[in-house]
């Protein structure tokens, strides 16, 4: 065993329309389960529009390469059909971005629908006058685009993990931190104390991880990038050892890590995604850290994610750990 192993502001190019939340609720009971493998986004658009300008900018916005992976890997598989094949078993697909021009518009419109055909799913549906627009929408409200389906990634797996919740693990969790987090079967506490949690799944191919602790918090630099991953590498030097003798999990070296500010769950955060290795091991592969700022109890809460799986993809085991790490309530 290892032993790590939308709010969318609306201008004159982009109109967005948006469900009510009671009624995103009211569709998506009763409704039939979405399909698809992960992260995949099925994109209905004939030829002319995939091969062109929007088809470019498609993959441009939404297959760019993840952040801080050791080997180039798309943040979605995209897969095109053409609208007249575009029947109702496609329709369960989870994530769905529909492209089409339409003359008569004078400027390019988006709708955005959860769980209109199944459940959980993302619908978004993009018109413009031409392709010349068409890419320009694209390309201007991409992130926009990008978030909304990555949180239907999330939301899937979420739905999945409360299926197979480790319910004494996440109430453990809960009685010795004050968080509530979903903890899918498989994981266990390989560290558990009011200050720190490691919690591991171990299988004979991959190992998956992760670190939460906390920070007093006194003012914003304390979420300077510098100061976050010092933290990060004091805590795994005292907790997180190695096979080794005197080895342990720290951030490499070899890539510099991309932070951003982000709002996570309504708190402002810190994201920061790079690579791990072993001092004095020839372990390593991809983390991403999340630093939440709990103004209530001045703390900064870090939940850090990581996988080891040499040789392999590894985002979809990462995307596991993001949807994990999401489900975070605090006291």
């Amino acid at each position: 065993m290892r032993t790590f192993g939308p709010r969318f502001i609306p201008f004159v190019l982009f109109t967005v329309f948006l469900l009510p939340a009671c009624a995103e609720k009211e569709r998506s009971q009763g409704m039939v389960g979405s399909s698809g493998g992960t992260a995949e986004i099925l994109v209905v658009a004939d030829k002319a529009l995939w091969d062109g300008p929007a088809g470019d900018a498609i993959r441009e916005v939404l297959a760019t390469p993840v952040s801080g992976m050791p080997q180039a890997e798309p943040r979605f598989d995209l897969i095109q059909i053409a609208p007249d094949v575009f029947d109702d078993t496609y329709r369960l697909h989870h994530n769905i971005l529909v492209v089409q021009t339409d003359g008569s518009l004078d400027s390019a419109m988006v709708e955005t629908k959860p769980d209109y055909w199944a459940s959980p799913q993302r619908l978004i549906r993009l018109r413009a006058p031409d392709a010349k627009r068409m890419a320009e929408a694209i390309r201007i409200r991409g992130e926009n685009v990008k978030e909304l389906f990555t949180a239907s990634e999330y939301l899937r797996l979420q739905k999945l993990f409360g299926e197979l919740q480790d319910v004494k693990l996440s109430n453990r969790l809960k009685k010795t931190t004050g968080l509530g987090l979903i903890i899918p079967g498989g994981f266990y506490a390989a560290k558990l104390t009011e200050n720190f949690a490691w919690l591991r799944k171990e299988t004979k191919d991959f190992s998956q991880g992760l670190l939460i602790y906390f920070t007093p918090y006194e003012d914003t630099t304390y979420f300077h990038q510098k100061l976050l991953l010092n933290r990060r590498d004091q805590m795994c030097m005292i907790y997180v050892p190695g096979e080794r003798e005197g080895s342990y999990m720290r951030t490499a070296g070899s890539i510099a890590p991309e932070s951003r500010r982000m709002q996570f769950k309504g708190r402002f955060a810190v994201e920061t995604r790079g690579l791990w290795d072993v001092a004095g091991d020839f372990m390593g592969g991809p983390f991403v850290n999340y630093a939440i700022l709990d103004e209530k109890n001045n703390r900064i809460i870090s939940m850090d994610a990581y996988v080891y799986f040499p040789n392999n993809d590894k985002r979809d085991l990462m995307l596991q750990l993001e949807a994990m790490m999401h489900t975070l309530e605090l006291p």
